[in-house]
């Protein structure tokens, strides 16, 4: 990209001005973060409650009664609260049967906590490139790739070249879109990869009357102060199957077993409990779910109308067959601006926009170049030309139903 100090061209300030333009059309404000929780008395008074109740740390109703609410709104069976997304990336790779000598085929363009609990479950990234039309993996691409890299031995997927086995397959649901899981699903059964998903910023969002993090193995979703939900720090994992939630309780809480007073661990775990504390505030949060979702639904529609005519960008729509939550709407820089990228970006942001690119891609941090890699010249472009634009779902507030 080309430093901001060194573009001050005419085009560069058109095109700012035109994304400017539409986001202050839409919201009809100033400046605006990226995306910012709604939070009131009610998520005071849960917090308040749970204080007084004597119950802050890693037991109590709250976390139950938030466990619970995840279940009933996503479907899952199980719904284990954990410390944060990163923690439950980590959990459900060690509780699923993870090797030391395992490859999980993950995308390239997504947040480094993606590669980095890979790594944490002692196994190796192994990146895979992205569908232009949906940000999620590209199953038709990785199918020709995995026929020319792999073989079946024993039932497992072997990669030749490297000669360890490609064991899981992690999607990931970027801005809360869900890919073609359909695809990925028949793809992972004929090489008998496990797919354990991201779905970190896809609490809300659907597919086939599912809910994302169902379609493998499990699912994380997280609970930051950017998602639309948040407990202030948090995640949890989602999953239909109950000896797996079993063995994730006992990792997130240092692997101990139950006993009136004795201390014991038979196993190596993790201290990845979710305080009750923010438990409460996510059991205030759930309650405003469908509220917020409808909101962020009408400021993607208003989005989607007032970059229709744009002459330097397109509204990022997402697949038509999902039913998105919206985390953060995107818009697409034009191919022949993408080295004017972060001149753009700089701009907006100097006009109280608090607009972001997408994510580096992993391949190209120090930490992961090491890792094998299909090519990723799909995630190379959009990385290059994606623009997260304002999302909060206040920003909806004065736009008609």
């Amino acid at each position: 990209m080309i430093p901001y100090n060194k573009v001050q061209n005419n085009l560069v300030i058109e095109v700012i001005d035109e994304i400017a333009s539409a986001i202050r059309l839409v919201t009809g404000v100033e400046k605006a973060v990226l995306h910012e929780p709604m939070i009131g008395q009610v998520e005071m008074d849960a917090v308040h409650h749970c204080i007084f109740g004597g119950f802050v740390s890693s037991v109590g109703p709250a976390i139950t009664q938030f466990e619970n609410m995840l279940c009933d709104y996503t479907g899952a069976e199980h719904a284990v609260a954990v410390v944060n997304g990163t923690a439950g990336l980590h959990l459900m790779l060690m509780a699923s049967g993870i090797g030391s000598n395992s490859e999980v085929l993950v995308p390239a363009l997504t947040f480094v906590a993606s590669g980095n609990a890979i790594l944490q479950a002692n196994a190796m990234p192994h990146f895979v490139d992205s569908s232009p039309a949906d940000l999620g993996i590209d199953v038709a691409k990785l199918d020709g790739y995995l026929a020319d890299i792999s073989e079946m031995r024993d039932g497992c997927c072997w990669n030749v070249k490297t000669g360890r086995v490609i064991s899981h397959v992690m999607p990931v649901h970027v801005f809360g879109h869900i890919g073609n899981v359909e695809g990925l699903k028949a793809l992972a059964e004929r090489y008998n990869i496990q797919i354990v998903e991201d779905s970190a910023e896809a609490l809300g969002s659907w597919k086939g009357g599912r809910h994302a993090g169902l379609f493998g193995t499990c699912g994380a979703v997280s609970f930051n102060g950017n998602k639309i939900v948040t407990t202030g720090g948090g995640g949890a994992i989602l999953t239909d199957d109950a000896n797996l939630a079993t063995r994730i309780r006992v990792l997130a809480t240092t692997a101990k077993r139950d006993h009136p007073f004795l201390y014991w661990h038979d196993s190596l775990g993790f201290n990845y409990r979710m305080p009750a504390l923010n438990a409460a505030f996510g059991v205030a949060q759930m309650a405003r779910l469908d509220a917020m979702l409808e909101a962020k639904s009408r400021l993607r529609i208003a989005y989607q109308d007032a970059y229709s005519t744009a002459r330097y960008t397109a509204f990022f729509a997402g697949p038509g067959n999902c039913q998105a939550n919206h985390w953060l709407n995107a818009i697409q820089l034009d191919q022949s601006l993408s080295q004017h990228r972060d001149a753009i970006l700089h701009g907006l942001n100097e006009r109280g926009y608090g607009c972001r690119p997408v994510w580096n891609l992993l391949s190209e941090l120090p930490h992961f170049r090491d890792c094998p890699s299909m090519s990723v010249d799909q995630a190379m472009d959009l990385a290059s030309r994606l623009i997260n634009i304002p999302s909060s779902a206040m920003l909806a507030s004065d736009l008609v139903g």
